[in-house]
């Protein structure tokens, strides 16, 4: 019977996918989230095991294309995942279209790729020391873009200026990330319309009690706090000199600690379902001076209630800390190629997202393995100098290997990695946030291409009429 031939993703071991994921992924919750979507997998060649790899591998890749996977997967490397051995992926495969995994993409549950990253990230969490007992997780927002078709337009919507239309489409990220180790915890993605604030409250609802977040001026508002507190988590917030003051009820002076009452406003937006009572915390002041610059008042707000235990300097060491999350988001976009995805639907482009992050996750956690051994921190370790050494040694291994090549394989990996240290500079570096344009023979290509192809044809007629 047909029945015979179909199967749940529930009868596939994502832990096979590749050894490292043995000792991150939680195969019981991946099935758990892959049962929700009540989705059933006919027998293909590329199963829900072979896509879950393939979308990492896509992103580890030097060439993020599809057809880069179908090489991969036609050369052997993906054999050992093939649900029977006698009749290997590689050997069914006949053509060279990527229009199977493709489709293959398009069934995969995007929830089993969201499940993976929270697997992961609780996995390297819970070797990292916390902070006076708290996880510490690091806020920050960011803006992917993609090109202007027709599904991901009417999703995201176009942005315009008096200059006309913007022909990339926007996507705004939110994302919280571990201080300790740096691992993606939770991610929120929509129209680049949507408030940084907004997508905040749902990466804010994956994080769990007693987590610290960590964020700066752009969340220093009533109703992240209030997603906060109903999520049981605390804050450490940069505010506004403004609204610093007007919290505090009185002007701030460098070294204040006042206790007080943050009640919401007309002028504040409000989640519904929330509590809307007042929240009591601290407005704290410090003023920081840098040899060369004109001293600058910092405010912070915290609900962290307890003076004696978090103290001023601890909460202001605590925030400028901070930076690290700007690091992490330049990470995935530049190292591993994120800032511009080439997708052309919505689902294809929340995917390429997500197992692109799952990816980030994996050369984290092997990050923090090799600085376990080390007994230093993960954030010592050079990103991207890992990431070059990892990519290779990642993909060549099996599931089918032997447990004593993979050790001998990661052993040799973890001292490699070790030595991949950050420079430990004396003078910190301070760079404007501007990059240098190269020349170009071409001019700029503005507005629609449709259009400018119209007039470029239009130009070649003009002056072919003239010579004639």
């Amino acid at each position: 019977m047909k029945t015979n031939h179909v199967k749940t993703l529930r009868d596939y071991d994502a832990a096979a996918v590749m050894p490292a994921f043995k000792k991150l992924l939680s195969v019981a919750s991946i099935n758990q989230a892959a049962a929700k979507n009540q989705k059933r997998f006919y027998r293909r060649i590329f199963t829900p095991l072979v896509l879950l790899w393939c979308l990492i591998y896509q992103r580890l890749s030097k060439d993020h294309t599809q057809d880069e996977v179908i090489v991969h997967v036609k050369s052997g490397a993906a054999d050992h995942l093939s649900p029977d051995p006698a009749t290997p992926i590689s050997q069914r495969i006949k053509s060279e279209s990527t229009a199977a995994y493709s489709k293959g993409r398009l069934r995969f549950p995007l929830a089993v790729l969201k499940t993976a990253i929270a697997d992961t990230a609780k996995s390297v969490q819970q070797t990292m020391p916390s902070w006076h007992g708290h996880p510490v997780a690091l806020l920050d927002g960011t803006i992917f873009i993609v090109r202007p078709t027709e599904e991901l337009t009417e999703e995201y919507g176009t942005q315009s200026n008096q200059h006309g239309t913007n022909y990339w489409i926007q996507i705004r990220g939110v994302g919280t990330f571990c201080l300790q180790s740096g691992v993606m915890t939770a991610f929120a993605e929509a129209s680049i319309k949507t408030s940084e604030q907004e997508l905040s409250v749902k990466t804010i609802a994956e994080n769990g009690p007693g987590t610290v977040l960590v964020g700066d001026i752009n969340f220093g508002v009533f109703s992240v706090v209030q997603a906060a507190r109903h999520q049981e988590e605390e804050v450490v917030f940069r505010l506004s000199p403004a609204r610093a003051k007007k919290i505090a009820g009185c002007a701030l002076r460098p070294d204040d600690d006042l206790i007080v009452v943050w009640t919401p406003s007309r002028q504040d937006q409000l989640n519904e379902g929330m509590s809307t009572e007042p929240i009591q915390g601290r407005v704290l002041c410090c003023r920081l001076q840098c040899k060369g610059f004109r001293p600058k008042k910092i405010f912070l707000f915290t609900t962290l209630l307890e003076q004696a235990i978090y103290t001023v300097d601890e909460l202001f060491q605590l925030y400028g800390r901070r930076l690290h999350v700007e690091l992490n988001l330049r990470y995935v976009k530049e190292q591993l190629e994120m800032g511009e995805l080439t997708s052309k639907s919505p689902d294809s482009v929340r995917k390429d997202l997500y197992s692109g992050f799952l990816a980030y996750n994996l050369i984290r956690a092997c990050m923090a393995e090799a600085a376990a051994e080390e007994k230093t921190s993960p954030l010592k370790l050079s990103f991207t100098r890992c990431w070059r050494r990892l990519r290779p040694e990642l993909i060549k291994l099996r599931a089918t290997d032997s447990p004593e090549f993979i050790a001998e394989v990661f052993r040799r990996l973890f001292l490699r990695l070790r030595k991949c240290k950050l420079p430990e500079r004396k003078i910190q570096r301070l760079e404007p946030r501007a990059v240098r344009t190269r020349p170009r023979p071409y001019p700029v290509l503005k507005g629609d291409r449709k259009k400018a192809r119209k007039q470029y044809i239009q130009k070649l007629k003009t002056q072919a009429a003239r010579k004639s």
